[in-house]
């Protein structure tokens, strides 16, 4: 989560539409930087997992109506691959995230963001995740990833919950949430 003030955040609800929006974003910059950094012209959607919100917004989208929520600095969308062909390609995955505009909406834009952005800025990340969980779960591999990895991203993004954006008939179903996978041991990817 960021430190922005609330000054800055966005506390209009995110509905359906907004989180396909999200997904097509993601997929859009996705295609365009996987193209100019590793020279992979068409993107290969069986080797995409999903696409997630992560982080605040997601806290956001899921406990708007509890008004517990901090709001949206912006969105922070991550695209998880499978490992096969990914993993062979030196540095696979961002460190620094790939940016786009959301665009003029009713979610406004951060007065903390470069005057380019319209609207909201989407920050899109993406790695490359190893196979594990159950194989007739399509979300095991990415719920296995939050809950087991011990990397540092991992281990961050499992603090906060996750809603698919891609593709766009599962937007809003709920990838994690800390409070029912997050505890040790309460969540089994072979159950």
């Amino acid at each position: 989560m960021s430190n922005a003030p609330r000054s800055a955040r966005s506390f209009e609800k995110i509905e359906q539409p907004d989180l396909v929006r999200l997904g097509e974003i993601a997929f859009e910059v996705l295609k365009r930087e996987l193209d100019r950094q590793h020279g992979i012209a068409e993107m290969d959607e069986c080797q995409l997992i999903n696409i997630c919100l992560c982080q605040g917004a997601a806290e956001h989208y899921l406990n708007y109506e509890s008004r517990t929520s901090c709001g949206v600095n912006d969105f922070d969308v991550w695209a998880f691959f499978y490992p096969d062909e990914m993993q062979k390609i030196e540095r696979f995955g961002n460190r620094e995230p790939a940016t786009a505009d959301f665009g003029p909406s009713k979610f406004g834009r951060s007065p903390l963001d470069p005057k380019k952005f319209k609207g909201r800025r989407v920050d899109v990340f993406w790695r490359a995740i190893p196979e594990d969980g159950p194989a007739l779960d399509p979300d095991g591999p990415v719920r296995a990833y939050f809950h087991g990895s011990k990397s540092a991203t991992a281990r961050e993004l499992r603090k906060h919950p996750a809603v698919k954006v891609w593709p766009d008939f599962l937007a809003g179903g709920v990838m994690w949430n800390p409070r029912r996978f997050g505890a040790p041991g309460s969540y089994d990817p072979w159950a």
